[in-house]
């Protein structure tokens, strides 16, 4: 009796680390609240929910980008001009966020917890790339150099 009331408070313990995904919450300081408190709120289904959003109109922006690229939009118009530079300044916002989300990530549950999670590696070295790839490399691309 007193096994299964133990595995039931373990079960109830490891529920409450738990974030929406299913990952455990760890971070490296157990005594710092702030940190499980972001811990928690980065793992929330709405803040989820908030990143997939930016995902989706990261992509509506990266696509309008490209049409204007490859002239399939008629650039002539005023209105389309203005719709393509506010696509990029987006699509800029928007990876400037997710560096933010990593970073974020990084302090609520401490470097080594983070680097043990592979799907946050992997998430980084995403934004990290594209962070390159619009500061870096796409300003040289466009100005000639």
């Amino acid at each position: 009796m007193f096994r299964l009331a133990k595995r039931v408070d373990e079960h109830k313990e490891r529920n409450k680390r738990l974030g929406y995904l299913g990952f455990v919450v760890q971070t490296d300081a157990h005594h710092e609240p702030w940190r499980k408190h972001l811990a928690h709120k980065l793992e929330s289904y709405k803040f989820e929910m908030l990143v997939v959003l930016c995902l989706v109109l990261d992509v509506w922006c990266v696509f309008l980008e490209i049409m204007s690229a490859e002239n399939g939009l008629n650039r002539d118009l005023k209105w389309v001009r203005g719709l393509v530079t506010f696509a990029g300044v987006l699509s800029k916002t928007i990876v400037i966020l997710f560096v933010v989300d990593v970073l974020l990530h990084i302090c609520a549950f401490g470097f080594r917890h983070w680097l043990a999670n592979r799907l946050y590696v992997l998430d980084g070295f995403v934004v990290l790339v594209t962070f390159i790839l619009e500061f870096i490399v796409h300003p040289l691309v466009h100005s000639g150099g």
